[in-house]
């Protein structure tokens, strides 16, 4: 599927993440940070909630749903502590 991303992806999209200083560029790029992604959190799933269009921008909001265990651990977010 991630094969598919620059095919169907034009040569100016721009994804902006979470906690970047910059937004990823380019269907290589964008298709690689998906990768990163899936890698990191394999049972990832992303649903399309709203889409805005202006001209040839679109813009897409997603819900993610993912399983967060100890691997998955953030620095930004504490997890929950264990009973005692």
């Amino acid at each position: 599927m991630l094969a598919r991303v620059p095919a169907i992806a034009l040569p100016d999209i721009a994804g902006y993440w979470p906690q970047t200083t910059r937004p990823v560029r380019g269907p290589q790029e964008y298709a690689k940070r998906i990768i990163d992604l899936l890698d990191f959190i394999p049972d990832f799933r992303a649903e399309p909630i709203e889409h805005a269009t202006n001209g040839d921008v679109m813009f897409v909001r997603w819900i993610a749903y993912y399983a967060l265990t100890a691997s998955h651990a953030s620095p930004h977010r504490p997890r929950a502590a264990a009973p005692a």
